[in-house]
């Protein structure tokens, strides 16, 4: 890498995640914890993941739900003699109506004021790639990996017309 990169790199990680995160609302995958389980996986035919939020209105984040969440519902748990009981988490066992019967408590966040190598660094720590971005105990936006990509990729670029 170049030391021109390594610079913009530095930089990089120094800005806040205010500049670089999706603010606008509608295009973050949120919906209200009580929104049936068939509706949440439509959600995650679009997305690979959706906020949960007590209500629209207050966006207070309760959970996430990820396709992880569906996979473990799908997956057929066999009792053990050893192990106990199966695992509840499986429709074979139990049948879920809400989003909040099925989603990830206690979401991995960060907040608006943060710099990227803090998300870079609670995403690679956390196997995620998407942290909701909350201030308040709301959900203000979200930032993913593909939106690091894209930004650090166009600031690359913007280099590149410069020369």
């Amino acid at each position: 890498m170049s030391e021109d990169h390594r610079e913009l790199l530095d930089k990089f990680y120094e800005k806040k995640i205010d500049e670089v995160m999706e603010k606008r609302l509608e295009n973050i995958p949120i919906i209200e914890r009580d929104l049936t389980v068939k509706d949440a996986a439509v959600f995650l035919t679009i997305k690979n993941r959706a906020w949960v939020v007590e209500s629209k209105d207050n966006r207070r984040l309760v959970g996430v739900i990820t396709e992880k969440d569906f996979l473990n519902l799908f997956c057929p748990r066999r009792r053990t003699s050893y192990f106990g009981p199966p695992d509840k988490m499986s429709l074979h066992y139990e049948l879920f109506e809400k989003a909040e019967h099925i989603m990830s408590r206690d979401p991995i966040i960060c907040k608006a004021d943060e710099k990227v190598k803090d998300a870079l660094n609670k995403m690679t720590t956390h196997n995620v790639r998407n942290l909701p971005v909350v201030e308040n105990n709301k959900i203000v936006g979200e930032i993913t990996i593909h939106h690091l990509i894209k930004k650090f990729y166009g600031i690359i670029n913007s280099l590149g017309d410069e020369q």
